[in-house]
């Protein structure tokens, strides 16, 4: 799934198939007397397939975009006018209704809200480019036969999809629109390159480092690592016997981390090529977000939210020592105190 959208205002938002849209305050002391992580909780009526951030329009409002099987919505988040407040609103700003289903959009915000710009795919393998409210030209994509994450790279204006089983088709945008339905051209698109070899995507994303634009795309027990310019495979990781279910990529001073989830309940977690960190979950976990705190929030198989952190120093594998942790003697100095207590009551 890819209904798991992390706000800039320590908020998570997520959907689910029934239509339930959920706003949730992080904590990691969700049985704390009195305190209501779901702050707001909307249906739309159709199944939210995908929910993607998309701007901070101020210190109270944020924009999301929204996409249902025959649906893409830019909607805002209203946060209340004070910190105490608990008056949460989402608001629609525009719908766009289609008569063929969506299952995967990308997008890219120009200044002003009316140029949001969509790219999202439909069942049958069309591509469909709209500018806010209005569709701007569709086009036929005759080698997309299966439902897979659509990726648009903005640096190199690039559209990235699964094509025919175990291959990565990348097509120049511009090129998309010349060949478009609205233009009655009868010739099909040709991608720019063709990488073999991939499993089904569950799910796909871009990271632009200073020398490259990366795709990552997560199969079933591989994950490959594309240069977005020319196709070539830069790195993988596969497991063998292991199913990969999320994944998470963000880029640091020392290098990129990823941290990918399993069926096993286990994350694993790599700088760069070097796995540095594993650890065990008590969910199933479908999506995984984080935080600009660092703190991590799954999404799991019963569409529940779990926010957890793992150690504090997740790239070298290990927590840093605080300078005001107690020492053990301190420790056992505090535990005499509280059974003193407890025999004096």
């Amino acid at each position: 799934t890819r209904s798991l959208c992390e706000l800039k205002s320590d908020l998570i938002l997520t959907g689910d198939y029934g239509g339930d849209l959920n706003l949730y305050q992080r904590t990691l002391y969700p049985n704390v007397e009195g305190f209501q992580p779901l702050l707001l909780s909307k249906n739309v009526k159709q199944p939210i397939v995908q929910l993607e951030w998309a701007d901070e329009k101020s210190d109270r409002e944020e924009l999301c975009i929204m996409l249902c099987p025959n649906m893409i919505s830019l909607i805002n988040v209203v946060l209340p006018k004070n910190k105490d407040g608990n008056e949460y609103k989402v608001k629609t700003i525009f719908e766009l209704h289609t008569k063929e289903d969506l299952y995967s959009f990308s997008w890219k915000l120009a200044e002003r809200l009316n140029h949001l710009h969509t790219f999202a795919m439909t069942l049958s393998g069309k591509l469909l480019v709209s500018r806010g409210e209005r569709v701007l030209y569709t086009v036929q994509i005759s080698s997309v036969n299966m439902p897979s994450p659509l990726v648009f790279i903005e640096s190199l204006e690039k559209i990235v999809v699964q094509g025919e089983s175990m291959t990565l088709c990348c097509y120049d945008q511009n090129q998309l629109a010349m060949t478009s339905d609205e233009l009655g051209r009868k010739v099909a698109p040709s991608p720019e390159w063709i990488y073999s070899g991939i499993e089904v995507i569950q799910d796909a994303v871009t990271i632009d480092t200073k020398n490259l634009s990366l795709i990552f795309a997560l199969g079933s027990s591989k994950v490959a690592v594309i240069n977005a310019a020319d196709g070539s495979l830069v790195r993988s990781v596969k497991k063998e016997g292991v199913r990969l279910t999320a994944m998470n990529i963000y880029e640091t001073r020392k290098g990129l981390v990823q941290i990918y989830s399993t069926e096993e309940r286990q994350l694993m977690i790599y700088l760069d090529t070097r796995k540095v960190w594993s650890a065990c979950v008590n969910c199933d976990v479908i999506a995984i977000s984080r935080s600009e705190s660092g703190l991590l929030t799954f999404l799991t198989k019963t569409w529940t939210v779990r926010t957890m952190i793992i150690g504090s120093q997740i790239k070298i594998g290990k927590s840093k020592t605080s300078k005001n942790r107690m020492t053990r003697e301190e420790i056992d100095l505090e535990i005499m105190k509280v059974e003193k207590r407890l025999d004096g009551s």
